[in-house]
């Protein structure tokens, strides 16, 4: 069977596609190349109908909306790199990710619909407490990103829908790290990441998000941990019980933790960096 390509003139139009032919969506196409791409003496694959949605304006905006910025899922990397709303770690993120010429492509949309567990974008996004909207026939809906993203490539997009944009709250942090362990800083997917984000009032915690990357089938977060995390900062009068209560939480993540040896790396090292990357965070915050 022959593949149909389309290519919409309208946001409106493409939804009407998708709704008809189910096609794949096709954004910047960086990973989508790379998924379908045909070796020398193989027999080809039968392929999708095919919607190019990349060059869409409607998708490409980066807007504040009151407490929270309106990504377009087509708004390319380097664009959100060098966009004035944007905030600072997430231009720092998205530096570090592929090279200038893959960033002049690819999509915050396909980083996310791609659904690897090794994606840059994604422990800020879940840290951040970020929400999809998706958008087809039947109208709008909005979904946390952690909901999002089900397992390694799978997402909640339905056949009949195109995401259309990401929705990031505004918080201030008062403590923000990130860090990639990769082979190399760019141009090179992570052995692992991780995030901290927290507020800090007179010496006291009062909001911390920890999110780790490439350590598990999706991002590893632990909503109920980062609450006992406040809670032992809140409560306890010294800081040498806050680290103690600390050093005991990290003990609960390292039981959420489950990497898997590959071609990058290993569990065992996977698991360890992670942990002292967490263990060196929260010690500066007891500090």
């Amino acid at each position: 069977m022959i593949r149909k390509t389309y290519r919409p003139l309208s946001l409106k139009e493409a939804i009407s596609c998708r709704n008809e032919t189910r096609g794949v969506l096709h954004a910047g196409g960086t990973d989508l190349m790379v998924r379908n791409r045909q070796w020398g003496g193989v027999p080809r694959r039968s392929a999708p109908d095919t919607i190019f949605i990349g060059h869409l304006k409607e998708l490409q905006h980066i807007r504040r909306d009151g407490g929270r910025l309106i990504v377009g899922a087509c708004a390319i990397l380097s664009d959100l790199k060098s966009h004035r709303e944007i905030p600072a770690m997430f231009k720092q993120i998205i530096g570090d990710m592929a090279s200038p010429a893959i960033r002049n492509l690819a999509t915050i949309g396909g980083n996310i619909c791609n659904a690897s567990p090794a994606a840059d974008t994604l422990p800020w996004l879940y840290g951040v407490d970020a929400s999809i909207l998706c958008e087809s026939v039947d109208g709008q809906r909005e979904i946390a990103i952690d909901r999002f993203i089900r397992a390694p490539g799978e997402t909640d997009l339905a056949a009949h829908e195109i995401l259309t944009a990401v929705i990031i709250p505004c918080d201030a942090f008062t403590c923000e790290f990130h860090r990639k362990v990769a082979a190399r800083r760019a141009n090179s997917l992570s052995k692992i990441s991780f995030l901290g984000l927290a507020k800090k009032e007179q010496r006291r915690l009062t909001d911390i998000r920890l999110a780790f990357g490439a350590v598990g089938p999706t991002v590893v977060r632990s909503r109920e941990l980062e609450r006992a995390l406040v809670q032992a900062s809140l409560s306890s009068r010294q800081q040498d019980d806050v680290w103690r209560s600390m050093r005991q939480i990290l003990k609960d993540y390292s039981e959420l933790i489950r990497p898997i040896d590959d071609q990058r790396s290993t569990a065992d090292y996977r698991r360890h960096a992670a942990l002292r990357l967490a263990e060196d965070y929260l010690r500066s915050l007891s500090d």
